[in-house]
């Protein structure tokens, strides 16, 4: 089985902001200015602590960072998370995970005069098929009768959406080192990167003066599902020639971290589109390398 698509969006975002400085931008790029100006940024970093429950850790893919605003001693912290599929009970699931944080937060107080609950900002970056997103991310939109909800129950304010379908290039493009993160995941949901890198070239070699350049590169062989994985490296070694001891590499990690079963299944799929198109199979056996016998039961499906 090959790996699923949730997990190569959310393996490729933690990967990119590993780096600090991505994350910032990517923060920045999602709050209000006013707020923005009120965050010490020199204080941000992950969140290492074990604040979440371990079955919330198997349930969600979240991204905790904390931080101090101007002038506060106490740590207020960011939530990021990403969401490739509508979800109308995510605001539910957000304040659960919001609940555990502060839960876990308030054990590490010992003195009780200084029990407050942390001040959590919660953002979701979203890339999906649908567009724009269509649920409200209001925790009232949860409930039967939301206008009641909202007269009677004043609990948080809605999470922040960054709805990557609707945002143009050019505007993504404005938000710092997350700017390939972003483009990636908004490219990622057609499974098919091959149009990006010829046709808009130099935002694609923009990648290449990212820190996450090799996550990148990893992120497009595993998600594209259109063109065989060395049409890929070729076009990417085209737009980039300068850059192929960076392209192998990422190509030698694919390798390295065993997972040639995603590989095959990706070459799997590959062939059945093929098969649809009408090729036949001694041209599908070249280019996705499956043996003939695989493709004749492909055939057969």
């Amino acid at each position: 089985m090959g790996i699923k698509t949730p997990q190569l969006h959310d393996a490729f975002i933690k990967a990119c902001l590993t780096d600090i400085e991505v994350a910032q931008d990517m923060i920045k790029s999602c709050i209000p200015v006013d707020f923005n100006q009120q965050v010490d940024w020199g204080t941000l970093e992950p969140d290492n602590n074990n604040l979440i429950k371990k079955e919330l850790k198997q349930l969600h893919t979240d991204l905790l960072f904390q931080f101090r605003l101007k002038g506060e001693k106490e740590y207020s912290f960011f939530l990021l998370k990403h969401q490739s599929t509508p979800d109308r009970l995510l605001p539910f699931r957000i304040t659960h995970y919001d609940i555990s944080i502060m839960d876990r937060y308030l054990k590490q107080i010992k003195k009780e005069k200084d029990k407050y609950l942390p001040e959590i900002t919660n953002v979701c970056v979203y890339a999906g098929k649908s567009s724009p997103y269509p649920y409200s991310l209001d925790i009232c939109s949860c409930f039967k009768n939301p206008i009641g909800a909202s007269e009677n129950i004043k609990m948080f304010n809605p999470i922040i959406l960054k709805d990557l379908t609707i945002i143009p290039e050019k505007e993504l493009l404005k938000c710092g080192k997350a700017d390939l993160v972003y483009i990636l995941l908004k490219e990622g949901v057609k499974r098919d990167f091959l149009p990006f890198i010829d046709t808009r070239s130099k935002t694609f070699i923009r990648l290449f003066t990212r820190s996450y350049v090799e996550s990148g590169l990893i992120y497009i062989f595993e998600l594209d599902e259109t063109t065989p994985h060395q049409i890929l490296m070729e076009a990417i070694t085209r737009v980039a020639p300068n850059q192929k001891k960076i392209i192998m590499s990422a190509a030698q990690q694919l390798r390295q971290e065993g997972r040639q079963e995603g590989m095959k299944a990706r070459n799997i799929i590959i062939a059945q589109n093929m098969l649809k198109k009408g090729y036949d199979i001694k041209s599908i056996q070249e280019i996705t390398e499956l043996s003939k016998e695989t493709i004749e039961k492909l055939k057969k499906e």
